[in-house]
């Protein structure tokens, strides 16, 4: 599927570039907050790291509208080391480690220099170093911690232009598809008595990075005002 994938961004910015003023490369580097939906925590506790290498091309003459694809190098996950109100204590410390490739489709404003996107993005689980994952009263099942390889996400990002080539980007990016499929959890209500029930499990993050573009920003033509 990754390689399937590959194929059609490849395909997709070739047949583009005879209509494009220019691709343009540029590397990301930058940080991730994040959860893991249905695993019974709140919060965006999970600080991880974000780096990534792309290509951006316009698709049309007035440099309107771009598109982007990217290769990036995600750590996203769950971390929680708190006492929620019904006294439930919980130390859990799941990181995920992903490659990213995302394409996404901007507008640019022309005025504002702000960029705003929207596109899918596949992910590959690469590394799952997790450490620790302890609960009172609230037990996961924990004889099978194996995620999903493939995380088929949506992400949504808002760009800045900063200085010269310099732009700021904050991404949201959430998945489309379960990254691990019925999670057991049994809760101990009483000491004779507990509930069970099972959680699909989607990843939950925003990034903010820096991007550094390489190569002249390309002169777009201007619109015509037509009377």
């Amino acid at each position: 599927m990754k390689k399937h994938f590959t194929t059609v961004i490849i395909s997709l910015l070739l047949c583009l570039s005879s209509n494009a003023q220019q691709i343009r490369t540029f590397v990301s580097a930058g940080a991730t907050v994040s959860q893991i939906e249905g695993d019974e925590l709140r919060g965006f506790d999970n600080i991880g790291w974000h780096f990534g290498i792309g290509a951006v091309t316009t698709v049309d003459k007035y440099g309107n509208w771009l598109l982007t694809t990217e290769i990036d190098y995600t750590r996203r996950g769950a971390f929680n080391n708190t006492i929620n109100p019904n006294n439930f204590k919980y130390n859990i410390y799941l990181p995920l480690d992903y490659i990213d490739i995302p394409v996404t489709i901007f507008y640019r404003d022309p005025i504002g220099n702000m960029m705003i996107g929207l596109g899918p993005v596949y992910g590959r689980l690469v590394q799952q170093p997790h450490e620790e994952i302890r609960y009172s009263y609230l037990y996961p099942d924990t004889s099978n911690m194996a995620f999903l390889k493939n995380d088929i996400a949506i992400a949504a990002e808002l760009r800045f232009k900063v200085w010269r080539r310099l732009e700021i980007g904050l991404k949201w990016q959430y998945s489309v598809f379960p990254i691990k499929k019925d999670w057991l959890f049994t809760e101990r209500v009483t000491t004779i008595e507990t509930q069970k029930w099972t959680n699909n499990c989607y990843n939950n993050s925003v990034t903010l990075r820096l991007l550094w573009q390489f190569g002249d920003e390309p002169t777009y033509k201007r619109k015509r005002n037509r009377k």
